[in-house]
């Protein structure tokens, strides 16, 4: 879920999002190796499966995550961690992106695959090592849900004081109508 207007969303990376992964999954093609993610069960061509890399995350969701990590392409992922963990002091991640962060968190059952996989870190796709950097930071989704209040803070303090100071246009105008039928006359 965004707090951004429709017509902003509409223009946005979320807007955009599903022509970007049909984009994505056509450039990939049937075995997808390039992200370590299989084609599924279904008949594509075996000998072009990846069978380097792990695959210890849902096909689909990793190929979704992948297009999202795509955003933070000037991060590596120890630095995006890292960033994260430390609330953005620099203020590096802006804009939509931060809007985007939530969608690139593991679930829970992702965190629990990543566990558990044995081997080594440059078997698995770029969305699980991702991940594994992302795993030893306490209260991820917390930190993520705070640099989104402190980007849209000043937007919001002003749509605050918009909204204010028509409320308080609104609460005179009964005041003055109220105390005129009351038969008070106002010198304002």
């Amino acid at each position: 879920m965004t707090d951004l207007p429709p017509k902003r969303l509409e223009h946005s990376i979320f807007g955009r999002a599903k022509a970007v992964e049909e984009a994505e999954t056509k450039k990939l093609g049937t075995s997808k190796m390039k992200w370590g993610i299989s084609g599924g069960s279904g008949g594509g061509p075996k000998e072009d499966i990846d069978n380097s890399i792990a695959k210890i995350l849902d096909p689909t969701c990793a190929n979704v995550k992948t297009i999202s990590l795509k955003a933070f392409n000037s991060f590596t992922f120890p630095s995006l961690a890292k960033t994260i963990n430390d609330l953005d002091p620099k203020c590096k991640i802006v804009g939509e992106r931060v809007q985007f962060l939530p969608y690139l968190l593991p679930t829970p059952n992702e965190i629990q695959s990543i566990k558990t996989h044995k081997g080594s870190d440059s078997k698995l796709n770029p969305v699980a090592q991702f991940f594994r950097e992302l795993i030893p930071i306490k209260r991820t989704e917390d930190k993520v849900r705070m640099m989104q209040t402190m980007a849209t803070f000043e937007e919001q303090i002003e749509e605050l004081r918009v909204t204010s100071k028509h409320y308080k246009r609104q609460f005179l105008v009964y005041l003055r109508e109220g105390l005129s039928n009351q038969g008070f006359t106002l010198l304002w």
